[in-house]
């Protein structure tokens, strides 16, 4: 089935109006036995039964009050900072973005060159017990290069191939990634977020590392080299029906992906594949309706599938044209 888009938007034309859309304007619904995730805080609804609820996450800005603070890799007390007991009221307080080389320069840097070594971050942040028997996850948009989380004390693994000299989650800060800490997160509590970080290599003149160094910036640690956690971080409570994030590492799985099949002046055709994963105890009947919005946030375009059954612990892949 085709789609008259000119109609639809409004008298743009087809191309003007994938454009303008870029099919990012996709809103996610679930309705049925199983509701999708957050479209209000978690106390705000009883999200069961036949309730029709939007796929919006909630999604919590970890960006402020952070502690920063390099360290010497061969200090016997350099991973003190992980522990929640850790006095970290000497550390310097940042936001996120930040880079630990934002001063540095050819005049200021070292032997031409900038700081390469190990640094830590940590986080306090409170999670409402109303967040209990829902989803939890840490969201790091990017962190450079090499990075290793640990939530209250406890190391969260990644799933990196490349035999790794030490605990390391995370390298590479051109790829988001996301870690399942709904087990490690203390409820109506205060909970720690400490991150050991690295620019440093196994070369002689730059310093010993705790990740396998993929080569990035290795002449002077300008630019690729630059590091710390220089993008954005979120806590995402959402429900145990879900549509997983498209951020593939380290939980190795995908949300949504759509493209374009066909198109012309008058008309075009869409695509858009939907995984949905079931992580509660029961089987649940869910339906997913998928709107395609413009500019101006207004429909132009509803996608709404059959109820299918996901049982337990199941991914189930909805795949929709029009």
């Amino acid at each position: 089935m085709s789609i008259n888009m000119k109609k639809d938007a409004g008298g743009k034309s087809r191309r003007e109006f994938l454009k303008d859309t870029g099919l990012a304007g996709l809103g996610i619904s679930f309705y049925g036995s199983a509701a999708g995730v957050f479209a209000q805080p978690p106390d705000a609804a009883d999200i069961s039964g036949s309730m029709t609820v939007s796929s919006v996450r909630q999604k919590i800005p970890l960006d402020a009050d952070w502690r920063f603070q390099k360290v010497d890799a061969a200090a016997p007390n350099e991973m003190a900072p992980l522990r929640p007991e850790f006095d970290d009221q000497g550390m310097e307080a940042v936001g996120v973005p930040h880079c630990y080389n934002d001063l540095d320069s050819f005049q200021n840097a070292a032997a031409s060159r900038t700081f390469q070594g190990n640094a830590w971050y940590r986080k306090l942040f409170h999670l409402d017990k109303a967040a209990q028997g829902k989803k939890v996850f840490l969201e790091f948009q990017g962190v450079n290069i090499g990075a290793a989380v640990y939530v209250n004390g406890k190391f969260k693994p990644g799933n990196i191939a490349v035999a790794q000299p030490q605990p390391v989650t995370h390298v590479g800060g051109f790829l988001p990634f996301v870690l399942d800490v709904t087990d490690d997160v203390n409820y109506g509590a205060d909970n720690l977020l400490a991150l050991r970080v690295c620019n440093a290599s196994d070369r002689p003149f730059v310093g010993q590392s705790f990740f396998k160094d993929p080569g990035f910036g290795t002449s002077i640690g300008f630019g690729v080299g630059f590091v710390g956690i220089h993008c954005p971080v979120n806590l995402d409570v959402i429900h145990r029906v879900h549509v997983p994030f498209d951020s593939y590492s380290p939980l190795q799985k995908w949300g949504t992906y759509a493209g374009t099949v066909s198109a012309s002046d008058e008309s075009a055709q869409i695509r858009v594949q939907t995984n949905v994963e079931n992580e509660e105890a029961a089987a649940r009947n869910v339906t997913l309706s998928i709107r395609l919005l413009d500019e101006n946030n207004q429909a132009v375009l509803t996608l709404e599938d059959t109820t299918r059954t996901i049982k337990p612990g199941e991914i189930t892949l909805f795949d929709q044209t029009a």
